[in-house]
Protein backbone atom coordinates (compact mmCIF):
# COMPACT_ATOMS: atom_id res chain seq x y z
CA UNK A 1 0.00 0.00 0.00
CA UNK A 2 1.86 3.21 -1.11
CA UNK A 3 1.93 5.58 2.04
CA UNK A 4 0.20 8.16 -0.02
CA UNK A 5 -2.83 6.46 -0.01
CA UNK A 6 -2.90 4.54 3.36
CA UNK A 7 -1.15 5.96 6.65
CA UNK A 8 -0.53 9.90 5.23
CA UNK A 9 -2.32 12.71 2.87
CA UNK A 10 -1.12 12.95 -0.65
CA UNK A 11 1.97 14.92 -0.68
CA UNK A 12 0.14 18.11 -2.74
CA UNK A 13 -2.08 18.80 0.25
CA UNK A 14 1.26 18.96 2.62
CA UNK A 15 2.79 21.28 0.12
CA UNK A 16 -0.39 23.34 0.16
CA UNK A 17 -0.43 23.17 4.26
CA UNK A 18 3.05 24.57 4.10
CA UNK A 19 2.58 27.28 1.68
CA UNK A 20 -1.03 28.71 2.93
CA UNK A 21 1.21 28.59 6.54
CA UNK A 22 3.60 30.83 4.67
CA UNK A 23 0.51 33.23 3.77
CA UNK A 24 -1.31 33.22 6.74
CA UNK A 25 1.71 34.16 9.00
CA UNK A 26 2.47 37.06 6.31
CA UNK A 27 5.88 35.57 4.84
CA UNK A 28 3.83 36.15 1.92
CA UNK A 29 1.38 39.29 2.26
CA UNK A 30 -1.48 40.38 -0.47
CA UNK A 31 -0.05 41.03 -3.66
CA UNK A 32 2.90 39.05 -3.24
CA UNK A 33 3.98 36.54 -5.83
CA UNK A 34 4.62 33.22 -4.87
CA UNK A 35 8.39 31.84 -6.04
CA UNK A 36 7.84 30.54 -9.50
CA UNK A 37 7.22 26.86 -10.16
CA UNK A 38 10.37 25.43 -10.49
CA UNK A 39 11.77 26.99 -7.33
CA UNK A 40 8.96 25.25 -5.52
CA UNK A 41 9.47 21.84 -6.97
CA UNK A 42 13.24 22.26 -5.33
CA UNK A 43 12.06 23.28 -2.40
CA UNK A 44 9.71 20.66 -1.35
CA UNK A 45 11.44 18.06 -3.33
CA UNK A 46 8.55 17.26 -5.68
CA UNK A 47 7.22 17.29 -9.18
CA UNK A 48 5.34 19.76 -10.71
CA UNK A 49 2.19 18.11 -10.68
CA UNK A 50 2.27 18.06 -7.34
CA UNK A 51 3.01 21.89 -7.36
CA UNK A 52 0.48 22.55 -9.64
CA UNK A 53 -2.25 20.75 -7.31
CA UNK A 54 -1.45 22.87 -4.50
CA UNK A 55 -1.39 25.86 -6.25
CA UNK A 56 -4.98 24.61 -7.47
CA UNK A 57 -5.83 24.02 -3.81
CA UNK A 58 -4.73 27.22 -2.81
CA UNK A 59 -6.96 28.76 -5.35
CA UNK A 60 -9.82 27.28 -4.80
CA UNK A 61 -9.61 28.54 -1.02
CA UNK A 62 -9.26 31.92 -2.60
CA UNK A 63 -5.62 32.47 -0.96
CA UNK A 64 -4.04 33.03 -4.34
CA UNK A 65 -4.84 33.30 -7.76
CA UNK A 66 -3.20 33.01 -11.41
CA UNK A 67 -2.81 36.33 -13.44
CA UNK A 68 -1.60 35.99 -17.02
CA UNK A 69 1.83 36.98 -17.54
CA UNK A 70 2.36 37.54 -13.85
CA UNK A 71 1.57 34.16 -12.26
CA UNK A 72 0.41 33.15 -8.84
CA UNK A 73 -0.29 36.07 -6.66
CA UNK A 74 -1.88 36.33 -3.11
CA UNK A 75 -5.21 37.29 -2.21
CA UNK A 76 -5.17 37.81 1.55
CA UNK A 77 -4.50 35.75 4.67
CA UNK A 78 -8.06 34.42 4.97
CA UNK A 79 -9.58 32.86 8.07
CA UNK A 80 -9.86 29.08 8.77
CA UNK A 81 -13.87 29.07 8.38
CA UNK A 82 -13.82 30.15 4.70
CA UNK A 83 -11.45 27.94 2.83
CA UNK A 84 -12.65 24.48 3.23
CA UNK A 85 -15.80 24.99 0.39
CA UNK A 86 -14.29 26.26 -2.49
CA UNK A 87 -17.46 27.28 -5.03
CA UNK A 88 -19.37 24.75 -6.82
CA UNK A 89 -18.26 24.43 -10.54
CA UNK A 90 -21.97 23.89 -11.34
CA UNK A 91 -22.00 22.70 -14.67
CA UNK A 92 -19.32 20.47 -14.57
CA UNK A 93 -18.57 16.77 -12.71
CA UNK A 94 -15.43 14.45 -12.91
CA UNK A 95 -15.23 10.99 -14.32
CA UNK A 96 -12.26 8.58 -12.95
CA UNK A 97 -11.80 5.55 -14.39
CA UNK A 98 -9.09 3.06 -14.25
CA UNK A 99 -7.10 3.30 -17.31
CA UNK A 100 -9.59 5.14 -19.26
CA UNK A 101 -6.88 5.63 -22.24
CA UNK A 102 -6.51 2.08 -23.32
CA UNK A 103 -9.30 -0.26 -21.10
CA UNK A 104 -11.88 -1.03 -23.85
CA UNK A 105 -14.65 -1.38 -21.23
CA UNK A 106 -13.68 1.91 -19.07
CA UNK A 107 -13.73 3.31 -22.38
CA UNK A 108 -17.23 2.18 -23.43
CA UNK A 109 -18.58 3.29 -19.80
CA UNK A 110 -16.91 6.54 -20.80
CA UNK A 111 -18.51 7.51 -23.93
CA UNK A 112 -21.85 6.84 -21.92
CA UNK A 113 -21.52 8.92 -19.35
CA UNK A 114 -20.45 11.76 -22.24
CA UNK A 115 -23.19 11.47 -24.01
CA UNK A 116 -25.68 11.42 -20.80
CA UNK A 117 -23.73 14.54 -19.27
CA UNK A 118 -24.39 16.49 -22.60
CA UNK A 119 -27.60 16.03 -22.79
CA UNK A 120 -28.12 17.26 -19.43
CA UNK A 121 -26.06 20.56 -20.39
CA UNK A 122 -22.94 19.05 -18.14
CA UNK A 123 -19.43 19.22 -19.38
CA UNK A 124 -16.76 16.28 -17.55
CA UNK A 125 -13.28 16.09 -16.27
CA UNK A 126 -12.17 12.45 -17.25
CA UNK A 127 -9.25 11.11 -14.79
CA UNK A 128 -7.44 8.07 -15.44
CA UNK A 129 -6.23 6.46 -12.03
CA UNK A 130 -3.86 3.80 -13.83
CA UNK A 131 -4.71 0.00 -13.38
CA UNK A 132 -1.82 -1.78 -14.78
CA UNK A 133 0.51 -0.59 -11.22
CA UNK A 134 -2.28 -1.37 -8.79
CA UNK A 135 -0.66 0.49 -6.02
CA UNK A 136 0.35 3.80 -8.55
CA UNK A 137 -3.72 3.44 -9.25
CA UNK A 138 -4.99 3.69 -5.74
CA UNK A 139 -2.41 6.67 -5.00
CA UNK A 140 -3.54 8.83 -8.39
CA UNK A 141 -6.72 7.89 -7.64
CA UNK A 142 -6.91 9.42 -4.10
CA UNK A 143 -5.30 12.59 -5.67
CA UNK A 144 -7.91 12.51 -8.54
CA UNK A 145 -10.55 13.28 -5.42
CA UNK A 146 -8.57 15.69 -3.43
CA UNK A 147 -8.31 17.47 -6.85
CA UNK A 148 -11.83 17.16 -7.45
CA UNK A 149 -12.27 18.32 -3.92
CA UNK A 150 -10.60 21.27 -4.20
CA UNK A 151 -11.31 22.62 -7.39
CA UNK A 152 -14.86 22.39 -6.17
CA UNK A 153 -16.56 19.97 -8.60
CA UNK A 154 -20.05 18.85 -7.37
CA UNK A 155 -20.37 14.92 -8.49
CA UNK A 156 -17.93 12.06 -9.65
CA UNK A 157 -18.65 9.23 -11.13
CA UNK A 158 -15.57 6.44 -9.98
CA UNK A 159 -14.73 3.31 -10.81
CA UNK A 160 -12.58 2.60 -8.35
CA UNK A 161 -9.34 1.19 -8.88
CA UNK A 162 -9.39 -1.16 -6.31
CA UNK A 163 -11.23 -1.94 -2.89
CA UNK A 164 -8.54 -1.20 -0.10
CA UNK A 165 -8.96 2.19 0.68
CA UNK A 166 -7.99 4.90 2.78
CA UNK A 167 -11.67 5.66 3.03
CA UNK A 168 -11.25 9.00 4.78
CA UNK A 169 -10.48 10.30 1.62
CA UNK A 170 -13.52 9.34 -0.03
CA UNK A 171 -15.84 10.48 3.21
CA UNK A 172 -13.78 13.91 3.27
CA UNK A 173 -14.77 14.85 -0.19
CA UNK A 174 -18.63 14.11 0.69
CA UNK A 175 -18.70 15.88 3.57
CA UNK A 176 -17.12 19.10 1.03
CA UNK A 177 -20.14 18.19 -1.38
CA UNK A 178 -19.12 16.20 -3.38
CA UNK A 179 -21.78 13.67 -4.43
CA UNK A 180 -20.04 10.36 -5.53
CA UNK A 181 -22.01 7.27 -7.77
CA UNK A 182 -19.53 4.27 -7.92
CA UNK A 183 -19.79 1.59 -11.02
CA UNK A 184 -18.78 -1.71 -10.92
CA UNK A 185 -17.24 -1.91 -8.02
CA UNK A 186 -18.43 -1.10 -3.91
CA UNK A 187 -15.88 0.07 -1.14
CA UNK A 188 -17.18 -1.25 1.44
CA UNK A 189 -17.93 1.20 4.12
CA UNK A 190 -18.77 4.10 1.90
CA UNK A 191 -22.09 5.35 1.75
CA UNK A 192 -23.18 6.67 -2.02
CA UNK A 193 -25.08 5.35 -5.01
CA UNK A 194 -23.48 2.17 -7.20
CA UNK A 195 -24.38 1.47 -10.47
CA UNK A 196 -23.25 -2.22 -11.51
CA UNK A 197 -24.18 -5.88 -12.91
CA UNK A 198 -25.17 -9.48 -10.90
CA UNK A 199 -22.01 -10.80 -10.88
CA UNK A 200 -22.79 -13.68 -8.83
CA UNK A 201 -25.51 -14.52 -11.31
CA UNK A 202 -23.53 -14.27 -14.27
CA UNK A 203 -20.47 -16.39 -12.95
CA UNK A 204 -23.37 -19.04 -12.05
CA UNK A 205 -24.83 -18.82 -14.87
CA UNK A 206 -21.47 -19.27 -16.97
CA UNK A 207 -20.25 -22.23 -14.97
CA UNK A 208 -23.77 -23.82 -15.02
CA UNK A 209 -23.25 -23.53 -18.62
CA UNK A 210 -20.02 -25.58 -18.64
CA UNK A 211 -21.70 -27.93 -16.32
CA UNK A 212 -24.54 -28.28 -18.38
CA UNK A 213 -21.89 -29.97 -21.07
CA UNK A 214 -20.87 -32.40 -18.88
CA UNK A 215 -17.99 -31.07 -17.28
CA UNK A 216 -17.15 -31.97 -13.47
CA UNK A 217 -13.20 -30.45 -12.80
CA UNK A 218 -14.19 -26.50 -13.31
CA UNK A 219 -11.01 -24.16 -12.23
CA UNK A 220 -11.40 -20.69 -11.58
CA UNK A 221 -8.81 -18.00 -12.27
CA UNK A 222 -9.37 -14.51 -10.77
CA UNK A 223 -6.92 -11.70 -10.00
CA UNK A 224 -4.41 -11.92 -7.19
CA UNK A 225 -6.50 -8.98 -4.88
CA UNK A 226 -10.35 -9.07 -5.34
CA UNK A 227 -12.92 -6.24 -5.71
CA UNK A 228 -16.32 -6.38 -4.52
CA UNK A 229 -17.00 -7.19 -8.02
CA UNK A 230 -14.71 -10.51 -8.20
CA UNK A 231 -15.32 -11.57 -5.06
CA UNK A 232 -18.75 -12.79 -6.06
CA UNK A 233 -18.12 -13.98 -9.57
CA UNK A 234 -16.55 -16.11 -7.31
CA UNK A 235 -19.65 -16.57 -4.91
CA UNK A 236 -21.38 -17.52 -8.26
CA UNK A 237 -18.76 -19.85 -9.11
CA UNK A 238 -18.97 -21.65 -6.24
CA UNK A 239 -22.81 -21.58 -5.80
CA UNK A 240 -22.90 -23.60 -9.20
CA UNK A 241 -20.68 -26.08 -8.43
CA UNK A 242 -22.75 -26.66 -5.51
CA UNK A 243 -26.41 -26.65 -6.91
CA UNK A 244 -24.72 -29.65 -9.18
CA UNK A 245 -23.46 -31.24 -6.70
CA UNK A 246 -19.78 -30.61 -7.75
CA UNK A 247 -17.50 -30.26 -4.54
CA UNK A 248 -14.91 -27.29 -4.88
CA UNK A 249 -11.09 -27.50 -4.62
CA UNK A 250 -9.44 -24.98 -3.92
CA UNK A 251 -6.51 -26.52 -6.15
CA UNK A 252 -8.41 -25.12 -8.59
CA UNK A 253 -8.95 -21.82 -8.08
CA UNK A 254 -5.92 -19.39 -9.55
CA UNK A 255 -5.51 -15.80 -8.29
CA UNK A 256 -3.08 -13.79 -11.14
CA UNK A 257 -1.82 -10.62 -11.71
CA UNK A 258 -2.31 -10.83 -15.24
CA UNK A 259 -1.28 -6.65 -16.23
CA UNK A 260 2.64 -7.89 -15.41
CA UNK A 261 3.47 -11.17 -13.59
CA UNK A 262 2.28 -13.75 -16.60
CA UNK A 263 4.94 -15.99 -15.50
CA UNK A 264 3.45 -16.63 -11.93
CA UNK A 265 -0.10 -16.90 -13.94
CA UNK A 266 2.02 -19.70 -16.11
CA UNK A 267 3.50 -21.37 -13.02
CA UNK A 268 0.36 -22.00 -11.54
CA UNK A 269 -1.57 -23.33 -14.37
CA UNK A 270 1.17 -25.60 -15.42
CA UNK A 271 0.71 -26.79 -11.84
CA UNK A 272 -3.62 -26.94 -12.01
CA UNK A 273 -2.65 -29.07 -15.25
CA UNK A 274 -0.14 -31.50 -13.99
CA UNK A 275 -2.93 -32.54 -11.31
CA UNK A 276 -3.79 -35.95 -11.07
CA UNK A 277 -7.46 -35.21 -12.09
CA UNK A 278 -7.19 -31.97 -13.95
CA UNK A 279 -10.01 -29.54 -14.64
CA UNK A 280 -11.64 -30.02 -18.36
CA UNK A 281 -13.12 -26.08 -18.04
CA UNK A 282 -12.02 -22.97 -17.01
CA UNK A 283 -14.21 -19.90 -15.55
CA UNK A 284 -12.17 -16.74 -15.94
CA UNK A 285 -13.50 -13.43 -13.87
CA UNK A 286 -12.64 -11.55 -16.77
CA UNK A 287 -11.90 -11.29 -20.27
CA UNK A 288 -8.44 -10.20 -20.21
CA UNK A 289 -8.09 -12.96 -17.96
CA UNK A 290 -9.41 -15.19 -20.25
CA UNK A 291 -7.03 -14.01 -23.40
CA UNK A 292 -4.18 -14.41 -20.74
CA UNK A 293 -5.12 -17.97 -19.92
CA UNK A 294 -5.93 -18.97 -23.26
CA UNK A 295 -2.21 -17.75 -24.36
CA UNK A 296 -0.39 -19.47 -21.35
CA UNK A 297 -2.34 -22.63 -21.71
CA UNK A 298 -1.37 -23.01 -25.84
CA UNK A 299 1.90 -21.83 -24.88
CA UNK A 300 1.81 -25.23 -22.51
CA UNK A 301 0.56 -27.45 -25.76
CA UNK A 302 -2.70 -26.83 -24.27
CA UNK A 303 -5.27 -27.17 -27.12
CA UNK A 304 -8.60 -24.57 -26.47
CA UNK A 305 -11.83 -26.00 -26.60
CA UNK A 306 -10.52 -29.43 -27.98
CA UNK A 307 -8.45 -29.99 -24.66
CA UNK A 308 -10.04 -27.48 -22.31
CA UNK A 309 -13.48 -25.24 -22.44
CA UNK A 310 -12.67 -21.44 -21.48
CA UNK A 311 -15.29 -18.96 -20.05
CA UNK A 312 -14.53 -15.46 -19.67
CA UNK A 313 -16.70 -12.20 -18.18
CA UNK A 314 -16.77 -8.72 -19.56
CA UNK A 315 -17.73 -9.05 -23.57
CA UNK A 316 -14.74 -7.24 -24.30
CA UNK A 317 -14.51 -6.15 -27.86
CA UNK A 318 -11.73 -8.22 -28.71
CA UNK A 319 -13.78 -11.82 -27.19
CA UNK A 320 -14.99 -12.61 -30.93
CA UNK A 321 -11.65 -12.24 -32.39
CA UNK A 322 -9.94 -14.39 -30.08
CA UNK A 323 -7.57 -17.60 -31.02
CA UNK A 324 -10.86 -19.25 -29.62
CA UNK A 325 -13.81 -17.09 -30.18
CA UNK A 326 -14.74 -16.37 -26.48
CA UNK A 327 -17.73 -17.35 -24.56
CA UNK A 328 -18.28 -15.09 -21.68
CA UNK A 329 -20.80 -13.01 -19.96
CA UNK A 330 -21.76 -9.97 -21.20
CA UNK A 331 -22.06 -6.31 -19.54
CA UNK A 332 -23.65 -3.43 -20.86
CA UNK A 333 -20.90 -1.17 -20.22
CA UNK A 334 -23.08 1.75 -22.01
CA UNK A 335 -26.26 1.29 -19.72
CA UNK A 336 -23.78 1.26 -16.65
CA UNK A 337 -22.36 5.21 -17.76
CA UNK A 338 -25.88 6.27 -18.87
CA UNK A 339 -27.66 4.84 -15.40
CA UNK A 340 -24.62 6.65 -13.24
CA UNK A 341 -24.96 9.60 -14.69
CA UNK A 342 -29.07 9.62 -14.30
CA UNK A 343 -28.18 8.88 -10.25
CA UNK A 344 -25.67 11.67 -10.65
CA UNK A 345 -28.45 14.15 -11.65
CA UNK A 346 -31.61 13.25 -9.68
CA UNK A 347 -29.14 14.22 -6.92
CA UNK A 348 -27.51 17.21 -8.40
CA UNK A 349 -29.57 18.50 -11.08
CA UNK A 350 -33.14 17.31 -9.23
CA UNK A 351 -32.32 17.47 -5.40
CA UNK A 352 -32.99 13.69 -4.23
CA UNK A 353 -31.89 12.87 -1.01
CA UNK A 354 -31.77 10.13 1.12
CA UNK A 355 -30.04 6.55 1.87
CA UNK A 356 -28.19 5.06 -0.87
CA UNK A 357 -29.77 3.68 -4.72
CA UNK A 358 -27.88 0.24 -6.05
CA UNK A 359 -28.98 -0.65 -9.23
CA UNK A 360 -27.65 -4.04 -10.31
CA UNK A 361 -28.35 -4.48 -13.93
CA UNK A 362 -28.98 -8.56 -15.09
CA UNK A 363 -25.93 -10.01 -17.39
CA UNK A 364 -26.16 -12.24 -20.60
CA UNK A 365 -24.31 -15.83 -21.47
CA UNK A 366 -22.87 -14.94 -25.21
CA UNK A 367 -21.90 -18.62 -26.24
CA UNK A 368 -18.71 -18.82 -29.01
CA UNK A 369 -16.59 -21.32 -29.53
CA UNK A 370 -13.93 -21.22 -26.40
CA UNK A 371 -16.40 -23.63 -24.66
CA UNK A 372 -16.85 -26.30 -27.26
CA UNK A 373 -20.29 -25.64 -27.84
CA UNK A 374 -21.19 -26.15 -31.59
CA UNK A 375 -24.09 -23.70 -31.05
CA UNK A 376 -22.82 -19.92 -30.85
CA UNK A 377 -25.21 -17.34 -29.70
CA UNK A 378 -23.69 -13.75 -29.56
CA UNK A 379 -27.18 -11.35 -29.76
Amino acid sequence: MPPNVRGRRPLYLDVADNLRSQITCGQYKPGDHLPPERELVVQFSCSRATIRLAVDRLIAQKLVERRPKRGVVVRSAQGEGEVDRPPKMDDTVSIVLPSASWHTNAMRVLRACQSALYQNSYYAIVCDSGYENLAEGMHREAEHVESMMAKGVPGMVLWPAHQQYDIEVFRRAQNAGLTIVLVDREIPGLECDYVGVDNADGAFQATLHLISHGHKRIGHITHLVQPTSLKLRIEGYRRALESAGLEYDDRLLIAAWPHQDTEQLETALRQMMCLQDPPTAVFCATDHLAGVTIAKLQYLGVMIPRDIAIVGFDDDLFAKWSVAPLTTVAQPFEAIGEEAVRLLMARLRHGLVGPPKRIILPTKLIIRQSCGSHIVRTS
